[in-house]
């Protein structure tokens, strides 16, 4: 300072000029503020909407002063809902990391748990100065704030204040009143609002009502009587009644000239002229017949040897047997064909049987018998007891009776025995039959 004496004038030279007090905290705040603008914590592509009827609120701030009242009681006013109160330091050196701790805490709470999980948080605190309001402009705060999961409403002191915690919440407040009022929805409004769409349901079901009533009357006149619908029927039904007479005696007409038509084909001279030719075919197979039967038995016979030169055996007999008894009924049936062939009933009669002796059907009859016999000679073939007198065996056999001795038992004094080898028999003698000299 310095002074001019003559006009008694002070003046104040500036050597030197820098922030201090409420001016350096502005200064930091606002370069802060640049910062987190650039990193984007600010921008509105990442608020998160406000939840239009919240269960839970979550409020931080100073459980001592008149915010919390203020904002319970203006809550309990316009909708009551469940408030958690989170303590916080709202200034001093305290204040961040108490209010970052509240944040990320409501934040760790499981929607399911215990403790209800706020559906939004209120962060709010009464006016001050830049000093008192520093805070909640800390970087951990805002960034806390930023990174909340549940929507955050700030409302920092009064309409005038700010602090950078209010760009990176969700919605701001001007004051802590008016948080309340913009977290839960006014309950009168609300109930008018509910009646006004209640109302508007009535009326536009009352309109859709009536359209319809108005379709079913347009549809309903469009409609035939039912008169008219049974009309075409009924007449239908008279014409088809009136038909139906002429239609039967028409088809009775016709049926009578049909049967006569067939009676006149079943004339006698048609049925002789089927008998003769009957008649003929008869003759024909009557004298082809016998020369087949004699190939067919002649055929049979050679077979027949040659497996009994293999069997050995009283089976060829009994089967030899059967097919010259079969054969002697044939040859007996021809018979009786050929000498009664004159009558129909003869025709009749052959008929029924010439497919039972037609000649390639006894043909078969015999390849079947032979194939037969065949399997059996195999089977005694294999199941027979030579094959084990090839094995150095042999069979004892009572020679006056031809029946096998099959044990001591079966021999007694004077019975006469004959032994038979692999290839071929031997006579033996009992201690009172001498052997017979042909044997020795």
């Amino acid at each position: 300072i310095t002074t001019y004496a003559r006009q008694s004038r002070y003046q104040m030279v500036v050597e030197r000029i820098e922030l201090a007090g409420e001016g350096a905290i502005l200064a930091a705040i606002e370069r802060l503020r640049r910062q987190l603008d650039a990193e984007g914590l600010f921008d509105r592509g990442r608020k998160k909407p406000l939840p239009p009827i919240p269960q839970t609120i979550g409020v931080v701030t100073s459980p001592s002063g008149s915010v919390i009242r203020d904002i319970l009681h203006r809550i309990r006013e316009r909708f009551p809902s469940r408030v958690i109160v989170w303590p916080a330091a709202v200034q001093g050196v305290a204040c961040p990391s108490e209010v970052v701790a509240a944040i990320q805490g409501f934040n760790r709470l499981p929607p399911d748990g215990p403790v209800a999980r706020p559906d939004v948080l209120i962060l709010a605190r009464g006016g001050g100065s830049v000093e008192d309001l520093a805070g909640f402009s800390d970087e951990t705060v805002v960034r806390a704030v930023a990174a909340s999961g549940i929507p955050v409403i700030s409302a920092i002191g009064h309409e005038t204040d700010t602090a950078l915690c209010d760009h990176s919440a969700d919605h701001r407040a001007p004051t802590p009143t008016a948080a309340a009022e913009i977290a839960v929805p006014e309950s009168a409004r609300l109930q008018a609002s509910i009646l006004a769409l209640d109302g508007r349901r009535a009326q536009v079901a009352a309109r859709q009502l009536e359209t319809l009533r108005l379709h079913l009357a347009a549809r309903s006149a469009s409609l035939p009587r039912p008169d008219s619908l049974l009309s075409e029927p009924a007449q239908r039904l008279d014409t088809a009644a009136i038909s139906l007479g002429s239609g039967i005696g028409d088809r009775f007409v016709r049926v009578q000239t049909r049967v006569g038509y067939l009676v006149e084909r079943l004339l006698p001279a048609l049925l002789h002229r089927l008998a003769v030719r009957s008649e003929e075919s008869l003759v024909r197979t009557r004298q082809s017949l016998p020369r087949a039967v004699r190939a067919q038995t002649a055929l049979a016979g050679e077979r027949l040897d040659s497996l009994a030169a293999r069997i050995g055996s009283p089976l060829l007999a009994r089967e030899l047997g059967s097919v010259e008894q079969r054969l002697t009924t044939a040859s007996r049936r021809i018979r009786t064909l050929a000498e009664g062939r004159s009558t129909l009933s003869s025709v009749q009669e052959y008929h029924r049987h010439e497919t039972r002796l037609h000649p390639g059907l006894l043909a078969r009859e015999l390849a079947r018998t032979s194939a037969r016999l065949a399997s059996q000679a195999r089977l005694l073939e294999t199941l027979g007891y030579r094959k084990t007198l090839s094995r150095g065996f042999a069979v004892v056999w009572n020679r006056a009776t031809d029946e096998l001795i099959r044990g001591p038992e079966g021999i007694r004094q004077g019975t006469p025995l004959e032994i038979e080898f692999d290839r071929g028999r031997k006579l033996a003698a009992t201690a009172d039959s001498p052997a017979d000299p042909r044997s020795t």
